[in-house]
């Protein structure tokens, strides 16, 4: 061993792993018995990962003897740290969630993460969160799961280290209020959607997780994210385990499950055993795929046609009611009580066609118009505005115009009126792009700029 640099007598061997902020190194003092011993990059009492890792150190003695926190072995934290002195702390070579991460079985994600979550709701019950897990700080060691990496911890009697507002953890685990936090925070809440996203990591074997809460809709994106996409189980243990995920991973961490309920829950996944001790199941998983397979077609199909009434919804309250209101405004001069002015919408209208002119089927239409009447039956109306339907494909047919209604002559039962069109515009373009919010301005300034002439053929009618 001579050659090799001493750390407080310990000689180092090689390096184990690296962070940004700290080195951990294989260490002996006996050449018989090895160790890990963590290091960090920058000695400086001064500068906040140094401080980090006292803090760190200081909470591992207290917590010492704490069943699933890493054992500190010997530590070492200088007056004036260096190059030549520096702070390090010594603790078992532990082997890293990282390297199970593709080798676990379902059954023993679910015990490490069950393990690690009853680590966590002991110490949350001290109210102390640990604030970056992930599987990078979670550890093997003699069968047992292993929390490490306090660097991030925060308790009752330790004021703050981070900058307010500054991000904390680790961006693929980290909770959404944590990336740019704001006030106050509840940080055990966030370490269960942290432990949520190392689970699905665990039980998936992917290196990362997909980001952002667990969905189960639409049906795309619960694919991406199911655990039974990438491990094989029983339909309804995957179930249960999305349930869990998804309320775990929920965006308001109000309404994500306490670690005691998590790790309850976990556990009870973990027995789970189909409903009947006694009975073994035949493996169904198969033709469960192949049905949803088969049905998965017209179901997407339905979701995609709420999703466009959605957005025919959304077009004809943000644009269309808007843009006519100048308009409305205008003509509402003339009110009398002889002559009423409305603008208003309408939902669930019939197209003429089956499709539109790009091919694609039309879904549902909706209608944005301004109405201006006589008080007499006889007399004529004049409808002012905009006609949409929705495309399956994504695209909207908005059509603009004046239109006047005069009584058919002869009259008929099933028409009453008849349509005389004072100009007309239409377009079909994607939901939501550039070119639907120019259509709609152009149409706006034409049925704006014609409102003149409308209104003198309005009247003559009236006056007839």
């Amino acid at each position: 061993m001579t050659g090799r640099r001493r750390i407080g007598g310990w000689c180092r061997c090689g390096k184990l792993a690296r962070s940004a902020n700290a080195g951990i190194w294989r260490v002996t003092k006996d050449g018989s018995s090895y160790y890990a011993m963590k290091v960090p990059h920058r000695q400086s009492r001064h500068e906040e990962p140094y401080q980090r890792f006292e803090r760190e150190v200081h909470i591992l003695r207290q917590l010492s003897g704490t069943p699933g926190v890493v054992e500190v072995i010997e530590s070492h934290l200088p007056e004036k740290p260096s190059k030549a002195e520096p702070g390090y702390y010594v603790m078992p070579v532990m082997r890293p969630a990282t390297e199970t991460i593709g080798a676990l079985s379902v059954n023993e994600a679910l015990e490490g993460v069950l393990q690690i979550a009853r680590v966590l709701a002991a110490l949350a019950e001290r109210k102390i969160t640990h604030r970056d897990i992930k599987p990078d700080n979670l550890f093997l060691y003699d069968g047992q799961w292993v929390v490490s990496d306090f660097g991030l911890v925060k308790g009752p009697e330790w004021p703050a280290i981070t900058e307010p507002g500054k991000k904390i953890g680790s961006m693929w685990y980290i909770a959404p209020e944590l990336v740019n936090p704001r006030g106050e925070l509840d940080y055990a809440a966030a370490d269960v959607y942290s432990l949520g996203k190392t689970l699905w990591v665990l039980l998936t074997g992917m290196r990362f997780p997909v980001p952002g809460p667990h969905l189960s809709y639409p049906r795309w994106a619960a694919d991406l994210y199911s655990v039974a996409s990438y491990a094989p189980m029983p339909p309804r243990r995957g179930q249960m385990l999305d349930s869990l995920l998804q309320r775990a991973t929920h965006g308001v961490p109000g309404e994500r499950p306490g670690m005691g309920a998590f790790a309850d829950e976990v556990e009870s996944i973990l027995r789970w055993e189909g409903g009947n001790a006694n009975m073994t199941p035949a493996d169904l998983s198969e033709m469960a795929k192949r049905i949803a397979a088969a049905t998965r077609p017209e179901l997407d199909q339905a979701e995609l046609r709420r999703l466009r009434a959605k957005q025919l919804g959304e077009l004809v309250n943000q644009l269309l009611l808007p843009a006519l209101d100048p308009i409305h405004r205008t003509l509402s001069q003339m009110q009398s009580p002889g002559l009423t002015v409305g603008l208003g919408q309408g939902n669930d209208i019939p197209a003429c066609h089956d499709q539109g002119r790009g091919g694609s089927p039309i879904v549902t239409g909706a209608c944005a118009a301004i109405e201006v009447r006589m008080a007499t039956r006889k007399a004529p109306r004049l409808l002012c505005g905009f006609l949409t339907h929705a495309r399956l494909d994504g695209h909207v047919c908005i059509q603009a115009g004046h239109h006047l209604l005069t009584v058919a002559n002869p009259p008929k039962a099933h028409e009453p009126f008849a349509w005389h069109t004072l100009w007309s515009g239409y377009v079909e373009v994607p939901f939501g792009s550039v070119n639907e919010s120019r259509a709609v301005g152009e149409f706006t300034r034409e049925l704006s700029n014609r409102l003149v002439g409308v209104m003198q053929r309005f009247t003559e009618l009236v006056e007839q």
